[in-house]
């Protein structure tokens, strides 16, 4: 069975679940243009795996004003289908416009932090618990 981003995040409101949308967007097609402006034929043809969103808003009893919540920032975790994606290199474009979403056009509302592996380092780092 199928189970899409908006089904796991039904317990979220709906404008956070368009939030959460939206930095999956971002992810993605700033992954994209970065391969694009690539020249060795080893840096295109990543992908991005998975998003595992891992702050307390990934918690089904989760439940806006509580206390101490404020506006709880998204933690990511970003899995890639090899070491080489896992580069930060990668990814400084993606951070740049998280801030600028955040403080200059205000798109989105709550910060965003990430961490990419890639698939292979997970399994390891899964195996030794």
């Amino acid at each position: 069975m199928s189970v899409t981003l908006t089904e796991r995040l039904s317990h979220l409101p709906e404008n956070r679940r368009r939030e959460l949308e939206r930095i999956a967007r971002i992810l993605f097609d700033e992954f994209e243009d970065v391969q694009k402006s690539r020249l060795s034929d080893t840096e295109k043809g990543g992908r991005i795996l998975k998003l595992l969103l891992f702050s307390p808003l990934a918690r089904c009893d989760w439940v806006e004003g509580r206390e101490n919540d404020g506006r709880s920032e998204y933690n990511l975790l970003v899995v890639v289908t090899t070491e080489t994606f896992a580069d930060p290199r990668f990814w400084y474009r993606g951070i740049d416009r998280f801030l600028r979403e955040l403080t200059v056009t205000r798109h989105l509302a709550t910060p965003v932090n990430f961490i990419v592996h890639s698939v292979t380092d997970l399994n390891k780092q899964l195996a030794y618990g």
